[in-house]
């Protein structure tokens, strides 16, 4: 007798709807660091397939249960329809959830709250939260999100991925002191710090203390044992010491596995370079010296070194001693300059040779790109070592380099890994081919795309 598909048992029908189900191809968290700005993976269609196999008959729908659902809220009747409408069932079911509602006409925000905490707190299996935009900003006219509080019912029981990145500067703020207490579990979180362009010498630890106090008081005074944190400072005046940043998220978090911090200007939004680690002559490969240098790099005054080396500054800031993954925006600065490839001239003939590089380099220009990324490698994994020296957790890492064009502050992103060898001895692993961002990319806007 030929076998059919019902013959199949419950658990393979059931692992066989987990493989349809594409949210559980997705990783957790779902959220990059602020620079990628890549579409967001939280999407409704995610369990069609899924549901077109729940579709063919009782059986399987009796073995394989609704759960994993993307909920994306773009508007204020989208909520008003899920409260009146939505069933218990649908709602319970929801994993990930991303929020981008724009300012609402409606002017009691208290109102507006209660029903989205409401909302919130039906989504019982959710898992990550995505907060764009909220329609609760009141301050061009009066810091009403401000008195907002918690319900005191939970909102956010299960969830332990966490993004908030509203387009107000002040409402950023308010969320963060909201909706992160509220999160018991949290183990992976994103957000953006803001501050008044009336006090630009606080620092981020004076930010940050007030929520994790706030966390700790929701929470039985636990501890947040935060593994993932990807988080935008700030932009400060140059006066203003940056390093210190940095110095602050470290003793906040130190469980943390994977760190992601970087820093945008309020204005543009664009990516800054924080550390720049120069090559110091006359040292050469394999001893190499970098002096560690606030944000503008060769360029910078001798009043902007701030250590005077890798170690000096690693030992300082006191980096997590559990940390896998890094990436800080630290970039790397050679005493040779990468050649250039020119473009076409207008009224040149078809057939003549482009020139290979910028005709008038400077002279410490490599002749090659190949000659210069080689150099450029060694230096990563000379870097990388010093580095692992005071984190040997460490497995992979980021280094940036100036990709700057004449009119766009492109960058180039440098991936390495750690590989142990058969003796026990660690080597570091560079990728041959750095990913080059435009400037328009690694802008960020708040508030998503």
């Amino acid at each position: 007798m030929s076998r059919t598909f019902m013959d199949l048992t419950d658990p393979v029908i059931h692992l066989i709807g987990s493989y349809l189900n594409n949210d559980s191809d997705l990783a957790m968290p779902s959220f990059t660091p602020f620079w990628e700005n890549y579409a967001s993976e939280i999407r409704p269609d995610v369990v069609r397939d899924f549901f077109a196999f729940r579709a063919t008959c009782r059986r399987v729908r009796d073995v394989c249960k609704v759960g994993g659902l993307h909920l994306v809220i773009k508007s204020w009747h989208q909520v008003e329809r899920l409260l009146a409408e939505g069933s218990a069932k649908y709602l319970e079911a929801v994993g990930r959830a991303r929020i981008s509602i724009i300012q609402t006409q409606m002017h009691d925000i208290v109102s507006l709250w209660s029903s989205f905490t409401l909302l919130l707190s039906r989504m019982t299996s959710l898992e990550e939260l995505i907060l764009d935009n909220l329609p609760f900003c009141q301050h061009a006219r009066s810091p009403q999100t401000d008195t907002l509080q918690l319900p005191p019912y939970p909102i956010l029981p299960k969830v332990i991925s966490l993004s908030i990145d509203p387009r107000c500067n002040l409402c950023a703020n308010a969320f963060n002191q909201l909706f992160i207490p509220a999160a018991p579990n949290i183990k992976h979180l994103r957000f953006r710090l803001a501050i008044s362009k009336s006090q630009p010498s606080r620092r981020t630890k004076d930010n940050i203390e007030p929520i994790m106090a706030a966390w700790r008081k929701a929470n039985d005074n636990q501890v947040m044992l935060l593994q993932t944190l990807c988080i935008r400072l700030f932009a400060v005046p140059r006066s203003v010491g940056k390093v210190q940043d940095y110095k602050d998220v470290c003793q906040l978090w130190p469980t943390l596995t994977n760190l992601h911090v970087s820093r945008f200007s309020d204005s543009d939004h664009k990516l800054q370079r924080v550390i720049a680690f120069v090559e110091a002559t006359p040292n050469d490969p394999p001893d190499w010296l970098f002096r560690c240098y606030n944000a503008d790099g060769p360029k910078a005054a001798e009043d902007d070194l701030c250590f005077q080396s890798i170690p000096q500054l690693c030992e300082w800031l006191e980096l997590p001693q559990t940390l896998q993954e890094l990436d800080l925006n630290w970039v790397i600065s050679l005493n040779l300059e990468r050649p250039l490839h020119v473009s076409p001239v207008a009224g040149q003939r078809r057939g003549d040779p482009l020139p290979a590089h910028d005709p008038f380099p400077p002279l410490n220009t490599a002749t090659s790109v190949g000659q210069y990324e080689s150099r450029m490698k060694e230096a990563i994994s000379s870097a990388a070592l010093q580095i692992l020296d005071s984190i040997p957790a460490l497995e992979r890492g980021f280094f940036w380099e100036d990709a700057f064009d004449g009119y766009k502050q492109n960058w180039y992103r440098w991936t390495w890994e750690k590989t142990v060898e058969k003796d026990d001895m660690v080597a570091i692993n560079v990728c041959d081919n750095p990913q080059l961002y435009s400037e328009d990319f690694l802008t960020c806007r708040p508030g998503g795309l």
